[in-house]
């Protein structure tokens, strides 16, 4: 009799050790499967913010349309609001994943906060709520206004000295998910009065033009991200620039939107198909022609994210710091 239940305690038992081994593995795989949108509490800091323009060929650049010069950085943007009242600059010192399809809304681009969830069976679904800025230094992505002037009309070209870059010795692979946006917000002429200067805001959806730098470098957790998520096969170096869906509308839960059905294909409701006007490769020489200065002085409203629906936008790139740069120039080369 007690040899019996000696027995059936000795099965019982290896039975509890192998569903414990089971539950060991699955929490192992859970805890190392990649997806876009890392999570919320996964941050990249800022190291700093360079924003340089070359004054040969006659391109001036200011914070507030009346003070020029040939480039400007981070604290000049902060401090516009002495001399700029009522600018919407917002420069916070972390990325959290955002998205947009290109789409304006009153000059501002339509920019949303995604989040990934799980819905009864377990499966990863999108969320997304609408992300407004507002002026100072909180926020989940840079957007701020800068003043260009030019005697005469100018073609416009991105210099090579351009770039968006991990600052450290293990690059997480989140320098790959950035976007940078600018928004044409009209042209007004030389000598106009200040008022009409920085009130400046008519951008519409024909007016955005999207950067893509490191278009052609993914980190290999974005590579297995793109096999696994969305069935695409990328190569760490030299690969196109892949097309995706930007958020266009919040998404609930109730939508229960995959990651992989996240698509202006599957929803076009929710999604629109991005138009990457630049992209550029990783370390690109010689300048990228970009768009036109009319003659006068353009406000530009100018948008850095992290993009929620780029394959690189995973939980293994949720750390380090950038420095993010771009110069232009009237310039061919």
């Amino acid at each position: 009799m007690n040899k019996k239940k000696n027995n059936k305690k000795k099965k019982r038992n290896k039975r509890l050790l192998y569903m414990f081994l089971l539950l060991f593995i699955t929490t192992i795989m859970l805890a190392t499967t990649t997806y876009a949108w890392f999570t919320a509490n996964r941050i990249v800091s800022v190291d700093s913010l360079n924003v340089k323009v070359q004054s040969s060929g006659g391109i001036e650049i200011s914070v507030d349309g009346t003070n020029w010069k040939t480039s400007v950085t981070q604290d000049d943007i902060l401090g516009a609001s002495a001399t700029y009242g009522g600018n919407v600059n917002q420069m916070p010192e972390k990325f959290e994943p955002v998205s947009t399809g290109g789409i304006t809304e009153g000059g501002y681009l339509k920019m949303f906060y995604g989040a990934p969830t799980s819905d009864d069976s377990g499966n990863y679904i999108l969320t997304a709520k609408r992300d407004i800025e507002k002026a100072g230094t909180e926020g989940n992505f840079m957007a701020f206004d800068l003043f260009f002037k030019v005697d005469n009309a100018s073609t416009t070209y991105l210099t090579s000295e351009s770039s968006i870059l991990y600052v450290g010795d293990n690059n997480p692979g989140s320098q790959n998910a950035f976007r940078v946006a600018f928004l044409d917000e009209g042209t007004t002429a030389i000598g106009s009065g200040l008022g009409s200067i920085q009130g400046l805001g008519s951008a519409t959806d024909q007016d955005v033009y999207i950067w893509e730098p490191n278009s052609d470098t993914h980190s290999s957790t974005g590579i297995s991200n793109a096999q696994d998520v969305y069935g695409i096969s990328v190569s760490a170096q030299g690969a196109s620039p892949i097309a995706y869906s930007g958020v266009i509308n919040e998404i609930n839960e109730s939508q229960k939107i995959a990651f992989k059905d996240a698509t202006s294909t599957k929803y076009p409701g929710y999604f629109a198909s991005v138009d990457v006007d630049y992209p550029t490769s990783y370390g690109f020489s010689g300048n990228t022609q970009v768009w036109d200065f009319k003659a006068g002085i353009t406000k530009m409203r100018i948008y850095i994210w992290l993009e929620g629906q780029d394959v690189d936008c995973e939980n293994g790139a949720s750390s380090g710091n950038l420095e993010i740069k771009f110069q232009l120039t009237t310039n061919p080369s």
